[in-house]
């Protein structure tokens, strides 16, 4: 067997933690929210929506970048390694100037096509900006 049970769970484990906390941030937002009312919990829920997909997305460049400097890596290539984590690094660093020049840019037409109503417009508006 390549990896053991305890090996396993090395990895696992800090991952389950990263996907608890990353949910939870969203659920202390809607909780801190819920007195303001309905349009106040809807707004952010939406936003917690996206905001849910893009922290998968990027954990999903760091998991890949990582397999790809651990292979140069396990083929002694250190610099190889070095090269591909800086690239990664610089890719998701552009990615995400990227995606919050568009959000703050183009915020009412993204939500929009999330169809909003006019009515929980304005608030998932103030809190993605």
């Amino acid at each position: 067997m390549l990896y053991s049970g305890k090996d396993l769970r090395k990895l696992i484990i800090p991952l389950i933690i990263e996907q608890i906390l990353a949910i939870a941030v969203g659920m202390a937002d809607t909780i801190m929210v819920s007195a303001a009312g309905e349009a106040a919990v809807s707004g952010v829920s939406l936003v917690d929506t996206v905001n849910i997909l893009l922290i998968n997305v990027f954990s999903a460049l760091a998991t890949g970048g990582a397999v790809v400097s651990g292979h140069f890596l396990g083929k002694k290539k250190r610099e190889d390694a070095c090269k591909s984590a800086w690239q990664i690094l610089l890719f998701a660093t552009l990615l995400a100037l990227v995606i919050s020049v568009i959000f703050i840019t183009a915020h009412d037409p993204l939500l929009r096509l999330m169809s909003v109503s006019y009515t929980h417009l304005t608030l998932p508006t103030i809190y993605s900006v």
